[in-house]
C-alpha cells in the first residue's frame, strides 16, 4: 500500500465524518447522532482492518 493511498483514505474518512457532523449539527436528534457515531466507528474500524491486512499480508 502506497502512502498516497493511505492519505486519500484518511481524507475520505474525515470527509465522511465531517459531512455527518454537519448534518447532525443541523438536525440535533439524539437517535440520529447515535446512528452517525456508529457509522463513523464502523468505517474507521474497516479502514484500520484494511490497513493491517495490506501492511502485514493478512487475509
Amino acid at each position: 500500500m502506497r502512502i498516497i493511498d493511505s492519505v486519500l483514505a484518511v481524507l475520505g474518512l474525515a470527509g465522511f465524518a465531517g459531512f455527518l457532523a454537519i448534518v447532525a449539527a443541523y438536525v440535533p436528534e439524539p437517535v440520529l447522532i447515535v446512528i452517525f457515531v456508529a457509522c463513523v466507528a464502523m468505517a474507521a474500524y474497516d479502514f484500520a482492518q484494511e490497513i493491517m491486512r495490506k501492511r502485514y499480508g493478512r487475509r
